[in-house]
């Protein structure tokens, strides 16, 4: 906590305060001239013997790493810990399968999760992926509402309109 001291000086700056270093624990003037300007130092919280004019102190914490070491941190721990990722991955994926019934909606296909996919009906706010699943639950749960669960042939399907919409429209919402 820095202390502040009221004090009176005479030549030209009137009243002044007067703060105590949290350093030295000496007391500073808080309107001083520097290179012949005035200067108002009132926040400063060391003494300019503490602490220079113009240097600012370290920052606390961590600092902001360029996006180039970002990237390699983020391999090295993919490449370190991809195993449980991708397990992990596999069991939100699946759970959320069960949840929307086990399989394709239009087929019936359940043999292979990696061969089940959503086909947004409407608003797709983002795509639903592997990757989705590392975010928020909350997140891709509304996206997946949206959605129903098919197979890969019957997504190309919808795609190219080899199944009538009345199909899509009875297959169950999620």
């Amino acid at each position: 906590m820095v202390s502040v001291v009221k004090s009176n000086i005479s030549h030209d700056q009137g009243f002044s305060m007067a703060r105590i270093c949290e350093e030295c624990g000496e007391s500073f003037k808080t309107k001083i001239k520097i290179d012949g300007v005035k200067k108002n130092i009132r926040h400063r919280k060391k003494c300019l013997e503490c602490q220079p004019f113009g240097f600012k102190p370290k920052p606390k914490g961590r600092q902001r790493e360029p996006p180039e070491q970002v990237r390699k941190r983020s391999q090295r721990y993919y490449d370190k810990n991809g195993h449980k990722i991708a397990e992990r991955r596999y069991c939100r994926k699946s759970s959320v399968i069960q949840i929307c019934g086990g399989g394709c909606q239009i087929c019936g296909y359940s043999k292979c999760i990696s061969g089940l996919a959503w086909h947004h009906l409407s608003d797709k706010d983002f795509g639903v992926s592997a990757k989705m699943f590392q975010r928020v639950p909350s997140t891709p749960l509304n996206e997946i509402l949206k959605c129903i669960l098919v197979c890969h042939n019957c997504h190309s399907e919808i795609h190219t309109g080899m199944v009538r919409d009345d199909v899509i429209k009875n297959c169950i919402k999620i």
